[in-house]
């Protein structure tokens, strides 16, 4: 089995995200907030916002 390719853009995303020290941390108000508003913009009753880092790949 192949492994895909990282797109150039992905590891970028990952540094952010580890510069921000958001991943592995407790919930937080302001991500519910904008989960909410994203329910509210698109109409639907659930909406989930999710970090992800390469440990998936």
């Amino acid at each position: 089995m192949s492994t895909p390719a990282v797109p150039d853009t992905e590891t970028a995303s990952v540094a952010a995200l580890r510069r921000y020290e958001i991943l592995d941390t407790l919930p937080e108000e302001e991500f519910d907030e904008l989960a909410q508003l994203a329910t509210q913009l698109c109409g639907m009753p659930i909406a989930l916002i999710s970090f992800a880092d390469r440990g998936w790949l």
